[in-house]
């Protein structure tokens, strides 16, 4: 009986406790079926937490801003904001004047639209600005070039080009050499005979005017002078006084020119000034006889020679010194608006005279229509070229002045 007893002891621990610890681990330990790892746990449902942050760039060479809806981004000068993660932001992208929106990238977004991003985790969103460009446009008429800078106008042969918007573009007119001078701009806020400054904020159109210069006039004169240098050089080869007018006539605006004697002799007569339409070619020489006109005489005794109605002489003779030598340069200044001349040589202005200023001119009271002139008188041996603005000249321009004879 003792040993049945042990044994049905034995027998009960074996196989109570294995079935005991079977169910403790099925039914508590709650890994299959109440820790929710795989049946209530909801990981595939959980919600984003914490904060995430949106980055947002502009690219290009336009200018733009970007604001963010919520708000947070104004980009300008907040580009980079923190929202709750799972925040659904829409981006709007606002070009500014002259410039365009060229279109998103990042975030899932592409297009010229809005962007609505998703901000689940940190990101980046890109929008591109594009300047807008114009179109400058130059017709010339006459003969010469204009070219821009910077670069991109060469007419010649490249009239229109288009530049960025803003972009400060500056025009240059080159008359074609010997032969036409600059007469001045018209358009895109330009005029007068300077560089053309253009600012491109629309497309925009500039003129460039030129104009046949003047050159010493063949038809007109009598016998006696040799022209040479495409009608530029002159001298005497006969006896007897010849006079010389140009081919083009003055009654408006601000002229300068310039003429040199390539040959001189201070022992030779004649004179250098101004004739009016109507002075005949065959006068003794200019400012003598009428109608007649203005000469500065030399060869012992400078003085003007005037013999033009209503025309003075306020501030003297001319000097000593205007004498002709081989190399001298006559600078002549005549602005039809006053009626006023000015005359110089070798870079002064005679008698203090200065046509920037206004002042102390060699004549006033000059009306009509008025030709540079010269007289080249008995057996003179004196050779004078002439500059109506083929070339560049000896002096400066003054200022206001029309830079050569057309």
């Amino acid at each position: 009986m003792v040993r049945s007893w042990w044994f049905l002891v034995a027998f009960v621990a074996l196989f109570g406790s294995s079935g005991c610890g079977g169910d403790t681990t099925s039914s508590n330990d709650g890994g299959g079926g109440n820790d929710g790892g795989g049946g209530n746990d909801g990981g595939g449902l959980d919600a984003p937490t914490g904060n995430a942050t949106l980055t947002v760039s502009t690219a290009g060479n336009g200018t733009g801003v970007v604001i963010s809806q919520p708000a947070g981004i104004n980009c300008g000068p907040t580009c980079t904001a923190t929202f709750p993660a799972g925040s659904s932001l829409v981006l709007t992208a606002t070009p500014s004047a002259g410039s365009t929106f060229g279109g998103w990238s990042g975030g899932g977004c592409s297009g010229a639209g809005t962007c609505t991003v998703s901000l689940s985790a940190a990101t980046n969103v890109t929008a591109t600005f594009t300047l807008q460009q114009f179109v400058l446009t130059v017709t010339t008429s006459g003969s010469g070039t204009v070219t821009s800078s910077p670069t991109g106008i060469d007419c010649g042969s490249t009239c229109a080009f288009p530049f960025d918007y803003g972009a400060s573009v500056t025009l240059t007119a080159t008359p074609s050499p010997g032969a036409t001078g600059f007469a001045g701009w018209s358009g895109g806020g330009c005029s007068g005979l300077g560089t053309c400054v253009v600012n491109m904020t629309a497309p925009t159109n500039v003129s460039a005017a030129f104009k046949a210069l003047a050159t010493w006039d063949p038809t007109w004169s009598l016998p006696g002078v040799t022209y040479t240098n495409n009608n530029l050089t002159i001298s005497g080869n006969s006896s007897g006084a010849k006079n010389v007018r140009t081919t083009i006539g003055k009654s408006s605006g601000k002229t300068y020119w310039e003429i040199t004697a390539t040959t001189g002799s201070a022992t030779d007569q004649g004179g250098l000034g101004i004739a009016e339409s109507a002075m005949p070619n065959n006068v003794g020489y200019i400012g003598n006889g009428t109608p007649s006109g203005l000469s500065f005489g030399y060869f012992g005794y400078p003085q003007w020679w005037l013999t033009w109605s209503g025309v003075t002489t306020p501030n003297g003779s001319p000097p000593a010194s205007s004498y002709v030598t081989t190399g001298t340069v006559y600078m002549f200044a005549l602005d039809m608006g006053t009626g006023n001349f000015w005359v110089g040589q070798n870079g002064t202005w005679y008698n203090g005279g200065d046509p920037t200023a206004a002042s102390a001119p060699a004549a006033t009271g000059i009306t009509g229509t008025v030709y540079p002139a010269v007289t080249l008188y008995a057996n003179s041996t004196l050779v004078f070229t002439a500059n109506f603005g083929g070339s560049a000249f000896k002096y400066t321009v003054p200022t206001g002045f029309q830079p050569g004879f057309f």
